[in-house]
């Protein structure tokens, strides 16, 4: 089996998506404590329309100086959307840091202009980071018309990830069902029906929700005992130079390799 692009793109866990408000400094701060995946420094729906340019301010001072630990978790930045009128002052400010988040996200992508603007703007904001790393974007669906548009806005997501500054890397589909009080019995039910459904994550609000959505979203055992001895199985079969093999009567091709990889790349994933 030859080794694709796709192969080797690094898989990025995001069990848990946690947002932090930008303009919180003392809720900036717990970040290292915080056990989620991934860790979403807000600029949008928890900073209030007065405090937008303190969020902006403070995330780039954050970047600048890295005085905040995101070991183990994805550092990420949420901008205000494309009709807000904000997210080009906020692309602007926060990407002209020395150091860039991992991952971006844009809310409230409606239709392919929206990303298409947002390519535009985003090679504008990082043109001192001319040999930086592309970063990988997550975008919203949040509405009748962005669903009914969604195979549109993927395939132009796809697209623009060839010449943009960004790799679509997400999809996530909003909703504003949960307060900080929810029921965790329910979410639980919730985070389970949604890993059956093949999502790999939950948006969440207060730390916490966090244990009850990271559970849900990680391996079962079996899982992944099935999954290192596949890899263990594909290694022994590359060592003895032969290609296709069979695995416990299923004819394994690179998508099963690539999730097998994937389920141990969750497990090994360490959240401090």
């Amino acid at each position: 089996m030859a080794a694709t692009a796709l192969e080797s793109k690094q898989y990025i866990p995001r069990r848990v998506v946690l947002y932090v408000p930008g303009s919180d400094e003392r809720k900036l701060r717990k970040i290292p404590t915080i056990g989620a995946d991934c860790v979403v420094m807000d600029c949008e729906d928890g900073v209030a329309l007065s405090k937008k340019e303190a969020a902006r301010s403070m995330i780039h001072t954050i970047l600048q100086s890295q005085e905040i630990d995101f070991t183990g978790k994805d550092c990420s930045v949420r901008f205000n959307s494309v009709q807000s009128g904000l997210c080009e002052a906020d692309m602007q400010e926060i990407l002209s840091a020395k150091f860039l988040p991992s991952t971006v996200h844009l809310p409230k992508v409606d239709s392919v202009e929206h990303l298409e603007w947002f390519a535009d703007k985003l090679k504008l904001a990082l043109k001192d980071h001319k040999d930086a790393a592309k970063l990988r974007l997550i975008i919203f669906t949040e509405s009748a018309e962005s669903l009914l548009s969604l195979p549109e806005i993927c395939r132009r997501g796809v697209e623009l990830s060839r010449d943009a500054p960004f790799e679509l890397d997400g999809i996530v589909f909003g909703s504003d069902d949960y307060c900080a009080d929810i029921d965790l019995g329910g979410l639980k039910i919730q985070s389970e029906e949604g890993a059956g459904m093949g999502f790999t994550g939950k948006q969440v609000i207060h730390p916490s929700q966090v244990p009850v959505v990271y559970a849900a979203f990680s391996p079962h055992p079996d899982k992944v005992e099935w999954a290192a001895a596949l890899v263990q199985a594909f290694q022994q079969y590359q060592t003895e130079g032969k290609g296709a093999f069979t695995f416990r009567g299923q004819m394994i091709d690179m998508p099963l390799l690539l999730q097998a990889r994937n389920i141990l790349q969750i497990v090994s994933h360490t959240i401090r």
